[in-house]
């Protein structure tokens, strides 16, 4: 079983896949954002390099709380404006990872739960015994992690999880 989560976002490298396989973790940065992971998930479908795949991906459109209010008029509107384009490209990520897998899970962030720590991310990486191909981390990384491993949790549930 292979046990994907993808931390997606609109701003340039924030897009990131972490990739679990036994006990192999590997990470892929999607440098042009969406259009490379579009074109990565249409190619690993139509390659049916992922059998027995399960996804989870942060959906921050699924969290209620829109942005930050405070600072100038300005300010206010750019974060509003970043806080959209992160909604819309997480929701499409799900839409269309939903077109060629069964298995995709969506988390908020909020309940995916605070970040964490390169010692923490590595802890958990060490208790579980996993290997990655990379020695550091970056929080795109861990985060993607972290959604792998709610991925291969949920997967080991019964009944409806979304």
């Amino acid at each position: 079983m292979t046990y994907i989560g993808i931390d997606p976002a609109y701003r340039k490298n924030g897009f990131t896949i972490c990739i679990i396989k036994k006990n192999l973790v590997r990470y892929e940065t999607m440098k042009s954002g969406f259009l490379d992971f579009a074109k990565w998930l249409m190619q690993s479908s139509m390659e049916g390099l992922f059998s027995d795949v399960v996804f989870c991906i942060e959906n921050s459109a699924l969290q209620n709380t829109s942005f930050d209010m405070s600072g100038p008029p300005a300010v206010v509107a750019k974060k509003g404006r970043n806080v959209g384009m992160n909604q819309a490209i997480s929701q499409c990520t799900v839409d269309l990872t939903r077109q060629f897998f069964q298995d995709v899970y969506e988390i908020s962030p909020k309940d995916k739960g605070q970040k964490w720590t390169h010692e923490e991310y590595r802890g958990v990486m060490d208790q579980a015994g996993y290997v990655a191909t990379k020695k550091t981390s970056n929080q795109d990384e861990r985060d993607a992690f972290k959604l792998a491993l709610i991925a291969k949790k949920r997967h080991g549930m019964s009944g409806p999880l979304i």
